[in-house]
């Protein structure tokens, strides 16, 4: 994906050459001139697997761009230790969680090509394991609502292509999307 990434900035390398040394450019100086209005992402929340879908939506009168994204794990599983209470005894089970992912935020275009993102939002992590044994003691249930930060970049190319890149603040996971602007 990253290949793909850096051929689609290099095969619009020679607009913006054109667009920084302010030399006569055919192309709109900005990307809301251009009268496109939305961007659908597929994405891939890395390394805890989640897979999703984001969308940018464009305000060519304010120049501003909103941002909603979703994701999930589907399900997984994750190793936790039970401890016997009357004794040293410790057990390893492998239990079900999912995380659901929801967040909105603003993009602002940097140049016709680039835009910079800011969010917040929620993880919320369930897990459908119920202890059956009252001498046990569990450890690391995932369960409950984290709050979620992030930020990123998105690049439009001239053939509508996107590519979208950013952190979040949940476990300092790191997202990569492609997607299509209309």
């Amino acid at each position: 994906m990253l290949c793909v990434c850096v051929c689609c900035i290099a095969s619009s390398l020679s607009a913006q050459v054109n667009f920084f040394t302010k030399e006569t450019d055919t192309l709109y100086p900005s990307f809301y001139a251009r009268s496109q209005s939305v961007t659908l992402m597929a994405v891939s929340v890395l390394p805890h697997y989640m897979f999703g879908i984001s969308c940018f939506v464009h305000n060519n009168n304010d120049y501003v761009s909103y941002y909603v994204g979703f994701a999930t794990n589907g399900v997984q599983n994750k190793t936790i230790t039970a401890l016997e209470k009357n004794s040293s005894t410790t057990m390893q089970l492998r239990i079900p969680f999912t995380y659901l992912q929801s967040h909105f935020g603003v993009a602002q275009g940097l140049t016709r090509n680039l835009f910079a993102y800011v969010h917040t939002g929620f993880v919320y992590t369930y897990s459908t394991f119920m202890p059956t044994h009252d001498t046990y003691s569990y450890a690391d249930i995932p369960q409950g609502m984290n709050i979620l930060l992030g930020f990123g970049v998105l690049y439009v190319t001239e053939s509508k292509l996107s590519f979208q890149a950013g952190m979040q603040s949940f476990q300092r996971n790191f997202v990569v999307g492609m997607g299509y602007t209309l």
